[in-house]
Formats: C-alpha cells, structure tokens, sequence
C-alpha cells in the first residue's frame, strides 16, 4: 500500500458512521461508540432507533474529530490512531446491552467503496457498521467494521451498562488498617482530656474578665438611657410650643374659613339663579330636538329608500359594464378567462411550465390589452362604488399605468402594465399592485379571494356578486 494515500486512514479523519440491521424492531434504539484499547469511549453518537442508522454526512452535521471527540483524544497524537475498537449498543426492555465489539485496523482493511451505493452489498438482517474517512473534500472511502457470524463464538465479552456483581470483601491490610485508626482516636481523646485540665485555670480568670466586662456595658447602657432622656424633654418642650402655636393658627383658620363659608354661599344663590336659567334653556333645547328628530326620521325614510333606488341603479350598471366587458371561461383545467375574446393566463408575468397550449399562446399584445381594459373596469367600479383605490389607475387607449404611492422606493412610481418595452421586474409589480386593487375592492364587499394571482376570476367573481341586487 502507498504510504502517501494511506496518510488519510487515521480515526481523525472520520466524517460519518453507518449502521445496518442493528435491531430486531424499529423502535429499538442503538448507538455506536469508538474507544481504545483499555480506556473509555472518545466518541460516542446520538441516540437514534433503528433498525438502520446514520450519524454524520447526509444528516447534515458531519463528523469533525477536532470538535467532537473527548479532549484527551485531540492531544498528544490521539486523531492519528489507526486501531480502535467499534463497539455497538441496543436498548432491550430499558437497559442498554453491548449487541458486539470489533477491533478496526484502518491499515489492513480495505474499502468496500467511495459512496453510499457500496453499502448495498452489506449481508441482509445481519447488524453491520461501516466508518467513513474523508480522503479530501470531495473523496470518501467507506471501512466495514469486520463482523462475523451469529452462530459463531463471540470474542469479547457481552457488557450492560447496570452490573448486579457482588460486594468485595475486607482483606488483611484493611483490617490493620482499621485497628491502625481505633489506636489513634484513642490516642486523641487522651490528649482532649489533658488539654481541658490545663485550660481550667484559663477559664476561671476569664469569668472574671466577664463580669468586668459586664458592668462596663451597663454604665455604658445607663449613660445611653440618661441622653434618651434629655432628647425626650427637649422633645416634649418642642411638642408644647408647636400645641400652642396650633391652637393659634387654629383661630386664624376658623375666622378664614368663616368668611370663605359665606362667599361660597353668596355663590352658591348665584349657581342657583343660573341653574334656573338653564333649565329653561334645557326646555326649549329639548323641544327642538324632539322637532329635530321627527325631522331626521323622515329624512332617513328618505334616505333608506334613495338608497334602495341606488343600490338598484348601481347593480344596473355593473350589469351593463359586464355585458361591455364579457368574461368568459375558456379553459376550465387552467381556470383561463378571456376579456372581450382575449384570453388573460392567471399570474401572466409567472406562467408555469405545465400550463396548457392556450396559455402559452397568449400573446404579449393581447396581455397588455387585457391589462389595460381590467385597468379600465377597476376605475369605473371604483367610480360607481365609491370606493377609492389604494394604487391609482391611469387608463390610456390600450396602455394604462398604475401608480405606488405608499411603499418606501427610489425612481419612479409609476409601473407600465404592458410587457414591451418594458424591464420585467416592473411588468410583474405593475400587474401585482392591479390585482391588490381588486382584492381592495372585493374585500370592501366581502367577496372572497381565493388567489391573488387570478386576475379574471376575481374581477367575473366581483361584477357577479355585486349585480346580483334585484333590478
């Protein structure tokens, strides 16, 4: 083997991780995890149930060795490593079971391939694990992890991840240990005791001090309570002063609010003659508005009924604008409408690929004319429903324009609704602002949208609904 194409094939150029027939039921969940020998595992894969399984490349987060093995892995020449044991892990009735482990020699084991399509030679209902190496950015070789026959003796040992072994017993060492320390707590308590007789001479002189102590703290709380004392009396002289300054300036409030009693009450005959004066006022008010609303209800008999008559004249003239502008269904598949014989695709500026021959027969000419015409119907509805338009409409002959007045733009506002000579970015806008003010105009009446895109049907839908007042 080359020596320089064989400097990849080392455990940190790992990229994904593949598993085969893992499980004997779906549900069941599974793990792989790589480790050295006599150490613990330095990667171990996310929880996924089987019965087949994939960490890394397709998955969307590929397998990088310098972030995602343990610590101890990275240092000291550990991703060069070209010997690792694979080992893999099931759930089965909630305790995790190591199904088998084999030992991968990346130097002796050749590739089963460089893609995913080599994995399809895997024995069937047999567990497998297949390592992927990345050669170079765009290379990969795909390593099986050697596994063997089911009814042959498995090499390692079968490990769980909860153990049932029994308690270790005591053995002599401990035992002169633990005699050891009995001795040397025994020894500690002899010396507590000789350590109490020698402070008790200590403890008494400290009694002593206690009581000296003792005594200061009370002269100290007596000095504090005779200053209390002082700040009290001094207090209660300010309390006397500031009574008798109360009293005083109670007087002088008695004689103010006096006076101000009787203003108020000189006031209070003046509100009552006014108030008089207001209800007299509030009479008269009352009378007029009873006139005032016999007035106003015969005006709104009148106005219920001028309403009904333009309700009548409105439906009439949306019946004759229909039959100007007839809209009819040409192609029931394509929902495709034609205006005045000329057919209109739905979303003319994106038509899709799969749409019918008629559609593609459209011509940009005829678009224009069927735009200009739809501009044309939209400003009269808008006359006759009274109802302004949030994009305004400037109908020329066969070309008409519409205008953005309130999205946030530099250069013109103004968008030609025709394909020639025209860039397409502003074709397709122009055709999008006309269609939002017919679904303006549909959602002022409660007609329902369903596409925005549908320029025909919304507009046949709207004349419908809105004709459809008894004549």
């Amino acid at each position: 083997m080359d020596a320089a194409y064989a400097t990849h094939r080392c455990i940190g150029a790992l990229h994904a991780i593949h598993a085969r027939h893992v499980c004997c039921v779906d549900a069941q969940p599974c793990f792989v995890a790589l480790r050295r020998q006599h150490e613990i595992p330095f990667y171990v894969t996310s929880i996924v149930p089987g019965p087949h399984a994939m960490w890394g490349e397709c998955t969307g987060a590929p397998i990088h060795a310098e972030f995602d093995f343990a610590p101890w892995m990275r240092k000291d020449g550990g991703l060069a490593a070209r010997v690792v044991l694979v080992s893999l892990w099931v759930q089965i009735c909630g305790e995790w079971h190591c199904h088998w482990e084999r030992v991968l020699n990346l130097l002796d084991t050749m590739p089963v391939g460089a893609d995913m399509a080599a994995l399809s030679s895997c024995p069937p209902n047999q567990p497998s694990v297949y390592v992927c190496l990345r050669r170079n950015d765009t290379q990969y070789e795909y390593f099986a992890v050697e596994h063997k026959n089911t009814n042959s003796p498995v090499p390692l040992k079968t490990h769980t991840l909860t153990t049932h072994a029994p308690a270790r017993s005591c053995t002599w060492s401990d035992l002169e240990h633990l005699v050891h320390d009995c001795s040397e707590i025994s020894r500690l308590c002899e010396a507590n005791d000789l350590l109490e007789m020698r402070c008790a001479p200590a403890l008494i002189d400290m009694s002593t001090l206690a009581r000296k102590r003792y005594q200061y703290e009370l002269h100290d709380t007596l000095d504090q309570l005779r200053h209390t004392s002082e700040e009290r009396k001094h207090d209660l002289r300010r309390c006397t002063y500031c009574s008798e300054l109360f009293a005083r300036v109670r007087i002088r409030l008695r004689r103010s609010v006096r006076r101000d009693l009787e203003e108020r009450q000189y006031a209070l005959q003046e509100r009552r003659d006014r108030l008089q004066q207001g209800r007299m006022k509030l009479e008269s008010i009352n009378n007029t508005c009873t006139q005032l609303c016999t007035e106003s209800n015969h005006v709104s008999t009148e106005l219920r009924a001028v309403q009904v008559r333009l309700s009548n004249e409105r439906a009439r003239l949306l019946r004759e604008l229909d039959l100007i502008y007839p809209i009819d269904l040409v192609n029931a598949r394509d929902l495709l409408y034609s205006l005045v014989g000329m057919p209109l695709p739905n979303g003319i500026a994106t038509t899709k690929a799969n749409a019918s021959a008629l559609v593609h027969k459209t011509d940009m000419v005829e678009a224009s004319t069927v735009l200009s015409y739809v501009a044309q119907i939209a400003l009269l509805l808008s006359k006759y429903l009274h109802t302004p338009l949030p994009y305004p409409l400037t109908s020329v002959g066969s070309r008409a324009t519409i205008q953005d007045r309130i999205s946030v733009m530099s250069g013109p506002r103004s968008f030609l609704l025709s394909g020639q000579y025209n860039e397409l970015y502003r074709y397709e806008y122009a055709v999008f602002l006309l269609n939002k003010d017919l679904e303006h105009l549909m959602n002022k009446y409660g007609v329902p949208v369903l596409d925005l895109r549908n320029t025909l049907p919304n507009l046949k839908n709207l004349l419908v609904t809105l004709s459809a007042a008894p004549a």
